[in-house]
């Protein structure tokens, strides 16, 4: 059995940060783990949370979470990583099914998210600090865990997904609409960082976004995305990969909205790509 580090970065978020370690307390798990959690410059009571729990607490200034699992990972002390989000809860036998996943030949990452990183992904110690951790060039939250990824496939480590290490996602909603705008502007201004993994990683990138005459992006993939269609068998709806929903899909109204919607951010997150371009000094839209 595989012994593992769970670095949990985190900002700002006591109150799901509680229930996630609660969780992560009650792993069904025969090997050995520890927990570090590495606060990112938090306000909130995030420290006198993390008291509540044996995990090894951590702090640094706001650097973002990239600088924050890489001193995670530095002060860690066992040859497996998982990255877990701050707002995702565990089930009980999460971390065996996770670590599972290393069974087989030259397999560097194992992931219950995606093949392109994301929380609930664990990885080869030796695979994360043979490309120099995660890069910090990348600005907050978006990006940094794929380009970890295609930099240890670059090494030749191959990447696998489980389905049964499960958790659930904390997110809540915005119910107002000016909760409603404010995600929609946040999920919007991220994409000007598709550009620098781009230029990082033309080959991969252009397969994962799916870029078509070298330098746009899918329209319909754009689409899919915003109204949740890009998972097969969901129904229409004004959401995010996270799973937050910004209008479910009720009527006949709601569907045209969504539909509408759905336009709209994909114009929009091509206007964002572009100035992003300009500020990484290679085309995307």
């Amino acid at each position: 059995m595989f012994n593992a580090s769970i670095i949990v970065a985190t900002y700002n978020r006591a109150n799901s940060l509680n229930k996630v370690l609660e969780a992560m307390q009650n792993q069904d798990f025969s090997g050995t783990y520890e927990i570090i959690v590495v606060d990112d410059g938090s306000i909130d009571n995030t420290p006198t949370v993390a008291s509540r729990y044996p995990v090894r607490f951590l702090s640094q200034e706001h650097k973002g979470p990239a600088a924050a699992r890489n001193l995670g990972i530095k002060k860690s002390q066992y040859p497996i990583i998982v990255v877990m989000d701050d707002d995702c809860l565990p089930e009980q036998q999460w971390l065996s099914n996770l670590l599972d996943g290393f069974k087989g030949d030259n397999i560097g990452i194992v992931s219950s998210f995606s093949y392109f990183g994301g929380t609930s992904t664990a990885y080869l110690k030796k695979a994360i600090t043979s490309v120099g951790y995660f890069d910090e060039k990348f600005p907050f939250e978006y990006r940094e865990d794929t380009d970890l990824v295609f930099r240890i496939q670059d090494k030749g480590y191959k990447v696998k997904v489980v389905q049964n290490a499960k958790f659930i996602h904390l997110h809540q909603s915005p119910k107002n609409l000016e909760g409603k705008l404010r995600y929609i502007l946040e999920r919007l201004w991220v994409h000007r960082i598709d550009p620098f993994l781009f230029k990082k990683h033309p080959k991969r990138t252009k397969d994962f976004l799916d870029i078509k005459a070298g330098f746009i992006r899918n329209p319909i993939k754009d689409f899919q995305v915003a109204t949740g269609t890009w998972i097969k068998g969901e129904r229409l709806k004004l959401s995010s990969p996270q799973g937050v929903v910004l209008i479910e899909n009720k009527t006949l109204i709601h569907s045209i909205l969504i539909i509408l919607g759905g336009i709209l951010y994909t114009f929009a997150v091509k206007l964002v790509r572009l100035y992003g371009s300009f500020r990484y000094r290679k085309l995307l839209i």
